[in-house]
């Protein structure tokens, strides 16, 4: 899209925008709709600004009555944008009229201190809250361990009885064994070949 610009000066300025990734500008109708705006700007506004959306639609309520200004003749206003990170930022602007709009650079954007430490409390608080969600699945984690008993390596079991041989060399019978050492729980039953042997019809 191309807008006509009154004066070489401008239109050499306007060149050289387009070519700056550092530099901060963009483009409105005469309503402040967006036509055009830079990767920087796109940047500090840390959202999607979809075009077409306005200027109104990223200032603050304040900044957002400030633009009447610009419509009565006024060049250069700060205005104040609500940022996507949560964070606002401030812009020096300066409004350019070109056919059927304006084009606006800005300069020397900022946090005020008040901004800065609202994001930092809010950070901070998001950081203590997942420090103590941390600290609470270690814990679970921890009577999660304490609670398994695996069952592992080489068990000398008797070829007859099928009692299992302890460290100390005592024998324990299979059940009571692999009850001490694992979460197992044992229910007895019969199985068909036990029925027929010692249950005959």
């Amino acid at each position: 899209m191309s807008y006509s610009f009154d004066g070489d000066n401008l239109s050499a300025l306007k060149k050289y925008a387009e070519s700056s990734e550092d530099m901060i500008w963009f483009v409105t109708s005469e309503d402040f709709t967006f036509l055009e705006m830079s990767k920087r700007f796109k940047e500090l506004a840390a959202k999607d600004v979809e075009i077409p959306s306005t200027l109104y639609d990223l200032l603050t309520e304040q900044s957002a009555f400030s633009l009447e200004k610009i419509i009565s003749g006024t060049k250069n206003l700060t205005l104040d944008f609500k940022g996507g990170n949560g964070i606002d930022f401030s812009l020096k602007c300066t409004f350019e009229s070109v056919e059927s709009g304006y084009i606006i650079f800005g300069d020397r954007y900022s946090v005020t201190g008040d901004e800065l430490f609202m994001s930092m409390t809010k950070l901070n608080n998001d950081l203590s809250a997942t420090l103590r969600e941390l600290d609470r699945k270690n814990k679970e984690l921890e009577d999660a361990k304490k609670k398994i008993k695996v069952l592992s390596g080489l068990l000398p079991v008797c070829s007859y009885c099928k009692k299992i041989r302890n460290d100390d060399e005592s024998w324990t019978q299979l059940e009571s064994y692999i009850d001490k050492h694992s979460e197992a729980e044992f229910s007895h039953t019969i199985c068909p070949v036990c029925m027929d042997k010692y249950f005959p019809e």
